[in-house]
């Protein structure tokens, strides 16, 4: 067996849309109707599909999972994240890994591979 997709569920596949293409920088494959919306980002594929996620975990350790985004400068993509109006909320108590939530809950990290 081997990886195919991961599956995100959203309470708005639109809205989500813009989240991850824009902020985030993922390209938008194919959506099927209004419903699903297929995303890429280096090789990985995301589906955006309607469902009502449950309710976040205030904490990223706490989180059942998330999704981990690469970059080589963790400033500046913190910097540009930001001024997007993404709230980096802390770190998972290593430096240098910060974390964050996508507008329907789902934690997410930020972290230079290169420095761990």
């Amino acid at each position: 067996m081997k990886l195919g997709h991961l599956e995100m569920f959203v309470e708005d596949s639109r809205r989500a849309l813009e989240f991850y293409t824009t902020v985030l920088g993922f390209t938008l494959e194919e959506t099927q109707g209004e419903q699903f919306v297929w995303l890429t980002n280096n090789g990985l594929t995301l589906l955006l599909r309607p469902g009502r996620p449950r309710e976040s975990a205030a904490h990223y350790r706490d989180a059942s999972i998330a999704l981990v985004l690469y970059t080589e400068n963790l400033e500046a993509s913190r910097q540009a994240l930001e001024r997007k109006g993404v709230v980096i909320e802390g770190s998972d108590g290593s430096p240098g890994c910060l974390t964050f939530r996508d507008p329907f809950g789902n934690w997410l990290q930020l972290v230079n591979p290169a420095s761990h």
